[in-house]
């Protein structure tokens, strides 16, 4: 009779803390999703910074061109537009590279978070396991490794492991 009943309260306690660790998964799930939104908003609110810029650039460029050689006093002015255009230009392509590096950070950890995902059941599988004759020819068709994992939604050391398997890089 004891035996059971503290069986039964093991039992309860067990499934009590599998149910507050999915609870807790639940919840860091959800906060992710979140921030990696947040990231996504920012990125496009940044490209579309970025690509006013550039914009506005071609335009001060154009114009440029169209006056021509200008006197001393308007020369200096120039130069001067022109020293702020280069470093506005030279930080706009800084920030496109960061922007490129947190993108394929946000993938990286997107993949990731997905595959972690499948392990818990939530997702279903893409296919089960990739098919290593998809990733081979993908390679061989000029995709590049970082593209293949994104486009089969793997992790990139996956990627990597099949190709070396084939013996292809």
């Amino acid at each position: 009779m004891i035996d059971e009943e503290l069986f039964i309260v093991c039992m309860g306690g067990m499934g009590f803390v599998i149910v507050c660790i999915l609870a807790y998964i639940i919840i860091k799930d959800k906060d992710t999703y979140k921030r990696v939104s947040r990231f996504e908003t920012a990125i496009e609110a940044i490209t579309k910074e970025i690509y006013k810029i550039q914009k506005t650039q071609q335009q001060i460029q154009t114009d440029q061109a169209s006056i021509g050689f200008m006197g001393d006093k308007d020369g200096a002015k120039y130069d001067a537009n022109n020293d702020k255009i280069q470093a506005l230009n030279k930080k706009v392509i800084e920030l496109d590279k960061d922007i490129d590096l947190l993108k394929n950070h946000y993938d990286e950890k997107i993949i990731s978070l997905e595959n972690r995902m499948r392990e818990y059941g939530h997702f279903s599988s893409t296919g089960g396991d990739v098919d290593e004759k998809k990733i081979i020819d993908m390679f061989q068709n000029g995709f590049s490794i970082d593209s293949i994992a994104k486009e089969l939604r793997i992790g990139r050391g996956e990627v990597e492991f099949t190709l070396k398997l084939a013996n292809i890089k």
